[in-house]
């Protein structure tokens, strides 16, 4: 995979869940993490006090595969990339066409648990990165709720819960 094809995949994800978000009533506006830092961008959405980020994964093999690739480090920089280095509140999954959250510490929580069950991968991607590779169906169905189709105030509500404070 090429590093634009990379970005126009993971721009594609970053909109369908800022239409999602958008459409739920949930401001949201396109963030760089860090000043030249290799973090991918962030979503922020906002409450009448409080902002929180969001981080958005497009994971195109996932359906074919049955495999949920987690990113957990940088091998060329030989550092925390992913989910070990993210600063997000919340981690956005895209399947196909369904959009997964996840509390971070959660998730962290249960990679750290479960990261036994995982296939490791040492360079994939464009070789820079070294992932954990899950049963997509087990991962998302222990710490994801799935958040496309959802009316509004189902949509506000799980948020809200994942983010332990009222969003509106």
């Amino acid at each position: 995979m090429s590093i634009k094809r990379d970005f126009e995949r993971g721009t594609k994800g970053e909109n369908m869940v800022s239409r999602l978000l958008g459409m739920a009533g949930v401001p949201c506006w396109s963030v760089a993490t860090e000043a030249g830092s290799s973090h991918d961008l962030e979503f922020s959405f906002c409450s009448t006090s409080e902002v929180f980020t969001i981080e958005v994964k497009n994971d195109e093999m996932a359906e074919r595969t049955g495999n949920l690739a987690i990113e957990v480090w940088n091998s060329y920089r030989n550092e925390p990339s992913g989910l070990t280095a993210t600063k997000a509140d919340l981690w956005v999954q895209i399947v196909g066409d369904a959009v997964y959250v996840a509390n971070v510490a959660e998730l962290r929580a249960w990679v750290d648990a479960n990261g036994h069950t995982a296939r490791y991968i040492s360079r994939a991607g464009n070789r820079n990165a070294t992932i954990l590779l899950f049963n997509a169906y087990t991962i998302l169905e222990a710490v994801f709720s799935r958040i496309d189709g959802l009316d509004s105030r189902t949509l506000m509500g799980t948020l809200e819960d994942m983010v332990c404070c009222p969003l509106v």
